[in-house]
């Protein structure tokens, strides 16, 4: 993160290309007041006008859904990160993360739902609303009984709300797959595919038939390097 006093090199900065562009205007540049203390204000006041633009624009959601993280920061406290996706009756997308909320104790998942609850209510956004929910598998997020799954599912029912369509997150198996596989494995089943493509006048003609009804950017294979390398 960069430091407010920024705010006062820039002020140098200015006042050095107003006195060799413009010096009929260089006091405008004195008059302003950079110091760390207003630089902070007028931070906070931008965070303050972008969230209330994206309370304003959630309050319109026809349809949302949201999808949650947690994860310890720097001094070992676990956030726990919301992001939301609604769409308006106008069908414009909004797709931001919504709240960041420090989790103590043990994290369980009366507490990840207890905070999800007050982090929709402060945002007026009705359950009802409610379409889809992305977490990762720990037991705290799934589990049926005391895990916020159990309870969101019973929070929606006792509503009216019938079950939310809930998704996997796949980021830590990406993670596992590209520590797994390595780039050799992967280049070597790119360059098996195109070998196998060209290596008949058949497979190239059929290849480029699919990617023509596809409507593919490219009609053909893209040759990035010297035609060698594909005989390997």
């Amino acid at each position: 993160m960069k430091p407010f006093t920024d705010g006062e090199y820039i002020k140098e900065c200015l006042t050095l290309f107003m006195n060799n562009c413009c010096p009929d205007k260089k006091d405008l540049a004195q008059q302003l007041s950079p110091s760390d203390t207003t630089v902070l204000r007028r931070v906070e006041s931008i965070s303050n006008d972008i969230n209330d633009q994206l309370l304003e624009r959630s309050r319109n959601f026809t349809s949302f859904s949201i999808a949650m993280d947690g994860s310890k920061d720097i001094s070992d406290m676990k956030q726990l990160v919301i992001w939301i996706r609604g769409v308006d009756n106008i069908f414009k997308i909004t797709e931001e993360m919504f709240s960041v909320s420090p989790m103590y104790g043990k994290a369980s998942g009366i507490d990840i739902f207890d905070e999800v609850q007050k982090v929709l209510s402060i945002a007026s956004l009705p359950v009802t609303k409610l379409s889809g929910v992305a977490t990762d598998g720990a037991p705290s997020m799934l589990g049926v009984r005391s895990g916020f799954k159990g309870q969101l599912s019973r929070w929606l029912a006792a509503n009216g709300r019938d079950g939310v369509i809930w998704r996997h997150c796949i980021i830590h198996q990406e993670v596992l797959c590209a520590n797994t596989l390595g780039w050799e494995k992967v280049m070597k089943l790119i360059v098996d595919a195109v070998n196998f493509i060209r290596a008949k006048g058949i497979n190239h003609r059929e290849f480029k038939n699919v990617l023509k009804e596809l409507d593919s950017k490219y009609g053909d294979i893209l040759y990035f390097t010297a035609v060698r390398w594909l005989s390997r």
